[in-house]
């Protein structure tokens, strides 16, 4: 099972968007097994669901980076952290001969007698034709490695392969993405001309372009004369300034006279 999450639990790294929906709905298919009634199952069988959910959660995490390559180093880590992965489990998966291994209580050879492990382990060419074998751990029917054995668990959901289609399509898009801001990048687009008749060769050169500001006008420099005249030019321009302010603030006055 999960941790909960808390205000302490480090954000999930990217891609585990992709993957939640799967792992939700194993973990709504855990608490039903576990509020399941147990009434008219033998004592063993209690427990076969809660083990078969288990194993099917960590067999798809263990899919996903090891064998398709679909979720980062990062993710994997995190879900094991997590506890969404038996890491005990899936290191035996990774070993020869364990490769179909159901669970670990199946080869803990202090649990079974003589020392040996659960009968599910024997392959199925050796066991007594007709006769139905499982295990009294988690009712698997044989997991031994090699052609003709049984696959315990192996039959996942139609929605694994869709999130793993989702996955491929989304990797697509993102390296699409990329290769066309490269080209924007590699080929900027210069426009003709603006409304001061400047062209966008003229910008490009001033380093205007790609900036998204517009480009200031230049103010024009005024001489003012000393004396009388410079006060009649400084009147002038304080004249012209306060005729742009209430210009300016025209709309402000209409909309608190209405």
């Amino acid at each position: 099972m999960p941790k909960i999450r808390t205000l302490r639990t480090r954000a999930p790294p990217a891609g585990f968007g992709e993957i939640e929906p799967i792992l939700e709905e194993l973990a709504q298919k855990m608490k039903e097994a576990v509020n399941e009634d147990h009434e008219g199952k033998r004592r063993a069988e209690a427990n076969w669901p809660i083990m078969r959910i288990h194993h099917q959660q960590s067999r798809y995490i263990f899919e996903l980076y090891h064998k398709k390559k679909l979720i980062s180093k990062e993710l994997y880590n995190w879900l094991v952290t997590e506890k969404y992965a038996d890491q005990a489990l899936i290191a035996k998966w990774r070993k020869n001969g364990y490769e179909r291994l159901c669970c670990l209580k199946c080869v803990q050879q202090k649990d079974h007698n003589h020392g040996s492990v659960c009968i599910c382990r024997v392959p199925r060419a050796d066991l007594p034709k007709g006769k139905v074998i499982e295990c009294q751990a988690c009712g698997c029917r044989g997991c031994a490695s090699g052609d003709g054995g049984y696959i315990y668990m192996q039959d996942y959901d139609e929605t694994e392969a869709a999130v793993s289609a989702k996955i491929n399509e989304r990797r697509a898009q993102a390296r699409a993405r990329a290769r066309d801001n490269q080209d924007n990048k590699d080929n900027p687009v210069i426009p003709d001309s603006d409304s001061d008749g400047e062209t966008g060769a003229d910008r490009w050169d001033k380093g205007d372009v790609g900036s998204g500001k517009p480009a200031k006008k230049k103010r024009k420099k005024t001489t003012t004369a000393t004396g009388a005249s410079g006060s009649a030019a400084a009147a002038v321009e304080d004249s012209d300034s306060d005729s742009d302010s209430d210009s300016s603030d025209a709309g402000f006055l209409n909309f608190h006279d209405v």
